[in-house]
């Protein structure tokens, strides 16, 4: 892999790893709320992040990479 695709591979990746904290943060408001329209609106936030999350997927597959993902510090930021 030429040097430009790297540098688009590791910033798509950086990318997939902030949506996939995103994701992970509606999914748990929805879990900690009660209310219905609240439920509703983090639903379709977190339907959202997980299409661009597998649109970036596709990506890195195409720059030949993979992607692995363990949790980052921002992801316990949105769990608080």
């Amino acid at each position: 892999m030429n040097t430009k695709s790297k540098q688009i591979a590791e910033s798509l990746n950086s990318i997939l790893v902030k949506n996939i904290d995103a994701q992970n943060g509606f999914q748990r408001a929805i879990d900690h709320t009660e209310n219905e329209l609240l439920k509703a609106y983090f639903k379709n936030l977190a339907q959202g992040r997980k299409t661009f999350i597998e649109e970036l997927k596709d990506e890195l597959t195409y720059y030949g990479e993979s992607y692995e993902f363990s949790g980052t510090i921002s992801e316990d930021i949105h769990l608080g």
